[in-house]
This record gives C-alpha cells, structure tokens and sequence, in this order.
C-alpha cells in the first residue's frame, strides 16, 4: 500500500536531511510500539447466544490472535536499525546516491562524485526457530508498523518525485534455486509497486545484475526473505553460489537482508565463517516453544476468545494439557483450542474438558504428533532461548491495551520422562521423576534441605550407620519395610 510522505526530524544529527529516513516512523518507546505488534480479533459475549452454525465461523477469528512474545522486542529494533543504517547512505540529494544509482560497478568511474563514493552500510539479520513458533507472523507484525511503499513529491521546497520502497518480502519457494529466488524478488517488487511484470534475463549473471539495479531504483530499505531452508543447495551449484549470491546481493546493493527460516539453514551459513559473520551482524533472534514463564500471557490472551454457549473458565488443569499437547508452540496450542470449539459447539454440552483437548489434539495433529513428542522430551536438556528478554506475562496484556483475567499460579510441565536402562543421566523410576525435576530446576536448594549438616553430623557419631537410621534416612531392611 503506497503513502504520501509524511517527514519526522531525525534524531541523530547527521541523519537531518534525509528525506528517506524522515519518511519513516519516529522512533519512539517501546511500550508505545507494542500494542502495533499485536493483535487482538473482536469479541462479544453476545456471539454466544447465536446459532450453533454460525459461531463455528467465529472461532476462525483465533487463526488472527497476536501476541507479542520476547522476541519481538530485539526483532522490532534489529529491523529498525537495519533501515536507518540502510538509508543512512542513500539521501536522493547527495551525489553519492546518484552515482549509487546508476555506476553497476562502483569503483570503475572516470571522475568521482565529490561527496566521495558509495560506501554501503548494510548487514544481514537471521531469524531461526522449528516451524510454528511464530517467526513469520512476528515478521508480518512487525512490518505492519512501516509502511510498504512512500510517494514523495517535495522535500523542504525541493522537488522530490521518487517512490521509496521501504521492504519487501519474498517466500522462497520450495526446492527453489538461486535462479528462481531471483524471479521471487522481482515479482515482489512488482508486486508492491503494482507495476507490471518484470521479465527476467535468462542467465544468472545478468539476472543478478538485473536485481541489483532494481533495488537500487526502487530505494529498497530491507529485503527479507522467508523460508530459506527450501533453497536446493544441490540445484544452486552447492553452498558456496548460495553463499557468494547472498553475500553480493548485501554488498553491492547496499541493503540489508533478513534471513529467516527453521534450524536447516543453519548447516549451510555456518560453513563459511564469512558469512556466517554477516548473518549475525545485523542481528540474530532465535525462537524457541513458548517458556513456561510466558506461557500464562499467551493462555490469558487465547482463552477467553471462546464462542461455545457455556463458558469454560480456565484452570490450572487445562493450562498445563494444552501446554504438553502443544509443546509450548503456539500455532499448535491454538490450533487446539479451535478445533476443541469446533468439537463441542452444536453438542448437548460445549464445556471444554480436558478429555475434548486431548481429543482435539489426536484429530488436528495426526501429522506431527512424533515431532512434538520429542520437543517434549528434549524440553528439559535443551536451554529455551525464549527466557533471554522476557517481557513480564502478568503485564503483557495490559501494556497491549486488552486487560485479561490472569492467574498467579505457575505453570507445571509434567513431561514424560523416556526410561533408557543404563543412562544414569535420566531418572529410573518415572514415579521420582518430578521431584528430581524439581531439585534439577529448584533455585533455591539448601532451602529445601531439611538437615543440611546430617551427613557430617552421623560422620561424626560414633556409629554413623546406627545415626543414619535414627533420623531415617537409611533403610536397613526395605524388603521388609516396604513388604505389602
């Protein structure tokens, strides 16, 4: 969607006067951004009383539920920040910029602009995390705040007809090769621009070329590029041309990249320190399932967009099923809550149990039921990145302007523990298993020791095992102790 421009006085003094900056939105707290980084679907609790058949519709209103987790924070400023920088080099009045646009090949010109060459200020950004975390749709909220494509006219009395195209995002397709993630790019920028079709050159080389000029002509602030783990390393002549077109495509277009897309990608950018180094550079965010910390936001925000005759309050019971079946994800958590809605609504009784999650569950993920399993199991070895900037779960629905009921009850995990004889890294016996979670977890250990001095004390007695079994501790006999 195209806008006039609308210019803000930059805040850095040597950003003054560049009209492609002063066209974006002001900097501003992030407290006041957050409520645009979410959003919330329209509720009545009138929509209760109408037919059975019409509030199954309704219900498709949780597919539009956005909640901003931790990580929107850090990707709101990296992106932020990459367009400043971006920009930072490129104000339309400046010589530079004009040799920018149209020397393909910076270095090679008979006489240098007199504001010096173009000197590109751009880095790359990755995104990671297992599909359904969240990455793509914190991409379109975040995006949601700048606008796409910016009609300028005049700029402090000067004429000024440009259009500044501030992102574009391209899905790269599957099992696609650089050739078609080059055609994706185009038509994306045709897209946004709505101008008709670009026709692409037929070899690499000048299709490359031909991209760069495209970028360079539209003031594109950022490119973003989603799914990258579809790229066919094999089709693209392996991962050295991948690397070598995305570290051309940041350096000679002078635009930062963002890279996004599941934990695959990462096998090939981490061959190549160089780029690897610039994947960084701009930014990294990893998503992970949602902490049990955050989880209550997230519960507090879904769970009372609910449209079956009879409410079904919230207990600890159904926060802790909907958090195991889901893996702490939250594409599937509300998968699951919809089709639980979709279940019981029309039915002689519409209470939400925990029986109808564990049924919405087997009817609604037949397909990843093994993955989330194991995201389950490996919950407890592996570090939840989410817990790095966590936005506070009792105040996160308020600070977004949508004030919900909240519980101060933490949320447990019960997680099935896999019994492999032999591994003494993991609990033998499933019954003990929470507790030894909660001693592994506990951030206050000593606390939870009744007798802390009781294994030096029976050292010290004079017969220490005779000691041991008067404060109970040691059983002599647990055959006979523990006989039926």
């Amino acid at each position: 969607m195209e806008i006039d421009a609308v210019y803000h006085e930059a805040a850095l003094p040597e950003w003054r006067g560049n009209p492609l900056i002063e066209a974006l939105p002001a900097k501003q707290d992030f407290a006041q951004v957050l409520p645009k980084l979410s959003n919330f679907p329209p509720y009545d609790e009138e929509e209760r009383k109408l037919p059975a058949y019409l509030r199954e519709d309704f219900v498709l209103r949780l597919n539009l539920l956005r909640l901003p987790f931790p990580e929107y924070k850090d990707c709101f400023r990296f992106v932020q920040k990459g367009l400043f920088e971006s920009y930072s080099t490129k104000n339309p009045f400046s010589p530079t910029t004009n040799h920018y646009l149209h020397y393909h090949i910076l270095g090679e010109t008979a006489v240098a602009p007199c504001s010096g060459l173009f000197e590109p200020n751009a880095a790359a950004m990755t995104i990671v995390g297992v599909s359904g975390v969240g990455k793509s749709k914190m991409l379109t909220q975040i995006f949601k705040y700048f606008p796409q494509v910016v009609f300028h006219q005049y700029y402090q009395g000067k004429a000024l007809p440009l259009r500044q195209l501030v992102w574009v995002r391209v899905d790269c397709p599957p099992n696609s090769t650089i050739k078609g993630l080059c055609y994706a790019i185009l038509d994306q920028i045709d897209l946004a621009l709505e101008e008709p079709r670009t026709a692409p050159q037929s070899t690499l080389d000048a299709l490359l070329v031909q991209i760069e000029h495209r970028i360079r002509s539209v003031f594109l602030g950022t490119l973003v590029v989603d799914e990258l783990q579809h790229i066919d390393i094999a089709k693209s002549g392996g991962a050295e041309a991948v690397i070598s077109f995305l570290l051309n495509l940041i350096n000679r277009s002078g635009v930062p990249v963002i890279l996004c897309g599941n934990p695959d990608m990462l096998k090939w950018i981490r061959r190549k320190f160089r780029l690897a180094r610039r994947a960084e550079a701009g930014g990294y965010v990893e998503m992970g399932p949602v902490n049990p910390s955050v989880w209550p936001a997230l519960i507090n925000a879904m769970w009372p967009l609910q449209w079956t005759n009879v409410e079904t309050p919230i207990t600890e019971e159904l926060s802790e099923k909907l958090y195991n079946l889901s893996a702490g994800i939250p594409d599937i958590a509300i998968r699951v809550y919809k089709t639980a809605q979709e279940l019981v609504i029309g039915t002689g009784d519409e209470q939400i149990t925990v029986s109808v999650l564990e049924e919405s569950f087997s009817r609604c993920c037949v397909l990843t039921i093994e993955e989330l399993g194991e995201l389950n199991r490996l919950r407890d070895t592996i570090p939840d990145i989410s817990t790095r900037h966590l936005i506070d779960a009792d105040c996160t629905a308020n600070e977004v302007g949508k004030p919900r009921a909240r519980t101060s009850q933490s949320i447990k995990t019960d997680i099935k523990e896999t019994i492999i004889p032999g591994d003494l890294t993991r609990p033998q016996h499933p019954e003990f298993a929470d507790r030894i979670r909660a001693l592994k977890t506990s951030v206050n250990l000593g606390g939870q020791i009744e007798s802390p001095y009781l294994v030096r004390s029976a050292a010290e007695a004079s017969d220490a095992l005779a000691a041991l079994k008067r404060s109970g501790v040691l059983m002599a006999d647990p055959s006979k102790t523990l006989a039926w």
